[in-house]
């Protein structure tokens, strides 16, 4: 017997909802990084000399967060590809823009470290 006062979405319904919001989740993270990325860009363009070791660790910490969500979004796409290859296609791009944010951030490091480095005075 069908009880209609039962409002639990079917367990493929809330699955979908949870990869959706999962998603949203993704797609605000990669926004904030981006958005990380140019104002700590600004602060390499606009400070001369060796940069605040808060920055440097704020770079570190965002490329770790960046990897800690690119293991979690590629877990979720084997998830999503066991149940459907077309699904799994359709959000791909989103690892892809985790890439090119950690890129981004990657770039940044090695600009803020060739300062640093190059600030060094080795003296024999």
């Amino acid at each position: 017997m069908n009880d209609s006062s039962d409002t639990t979405p079917p367990k493929d319904s809330a699955e979908t909802i949870d990869i959706v919001e999962r998603l949203r989740l993704t797609a605000s993270r990669i926004a904030q990084w981006q958005l990380d990325a140019k104002r700590l860009n600004a602060i390499l363009a606009e400070t001369p000399g060796p940069l605040e070791p808060l920055v440097m660790l704020d770079v570190e910490e965002t490329a770790g967060a960046i990897y800690k969500e690119i293991d979690a979004f590629d877990a979720l796409l084997i998830d999503v590809d066991r149940k459907s290859h077309a699904a799994a296609g359709q959000i791909a791009e989103v690892g892809d823009a985790l890439r090119l944010v950690l890129l981004s951030i990657t770039e940044l490091s090695t600009a803020m470290y060739a300062r640093e480095s190059a600030d060094v005075v080795f003296e024999p």
